[in-house]
This record gives C-alpha cells, structure tokens and sequence, in this order.
C-alpha cells in the first residue's frame, strides 16, 4: 500500500483482500528473450483465470496433446456481515477484461488504474 493511501485500515475499511497477478516485468522480460513468452513473440490473451489457485477452463479449448482436468470451481471468498472489506484486484502484466461481481453485496471503487 502507498504511504499516500487516503483510506486507512481500522478507520475506513475492517478487512483487506489481496488477489495478484504476475508482474509485467516477468512477462515483459519472457517476451523480449529468444524463447519468447510461452513460445510468442505477442502479449498473451488468456484462455481462463486462476485466482488464488482456483478457475474454470473447458477442456475443448486446451491445446491438443496437452493434459487438462476439467474444473468448474469458482472463487467464493467469504467476507463479514457489517464489516467493509477491501478487495484489491493487481494485474500488472495481461491485457485482457477480467470480469468480477459481488453477489448481494454493495461495491464502491475507490480506484483504477489503466
């Protein structure tokens, strides 16, 4: 958190909520090597997410010859009735939407970042 940070721990939210993606400078650095990132010379386009370990992926759109276990296991994290709860989503290296929703609770965005 930035020492600039306007909303405090204790005083403007009860929780905080971390969920990260990899460093842009991990994939930025795979790109420009010979090997490329993940054999492409391009930013990446994922086919499904991982949060925390979980997600959901259709085996149909797995390579072929590659091993896939179906999952479709979606990310539930659990928060406090009455308490606010800070849930930060950093992605700093991909470049696609990622889609999010909070079933039956009030969001606010307090910021975002492009």
């Amino acid at each position: 958190h930035s020492v600039d940070d306007p909303l405090k721990r204790g005083r403007d939210y009860d929780n905080d909520i971390v969920l990260f993606y990899t460093m842009s400078t991990v994939m930025l650095n795979a790109l420009m090597s010979p090997q490329r990132y993940r054999g492409s010379w391009a930013a990446p386009s994922p086919n499904s997410a991982l949060v925390n370990g979980i997600g959901y992926f259709h085996c149909a759109y797995a390579e072929e010859g590659s091993v896939c276990e179906q999952s479709n296991i979606k990310l539930e994290l659990k928060v406090a009735p009455n308490e606010k709860t800070r849930l930060r989503l950093i992605d700093g290296a991909a470049h696609a939407m990622f889609r999010f929703s909070a079933d039956g609770h009030p969001v606010g965005i307090i910021m975002c970042a492009t």
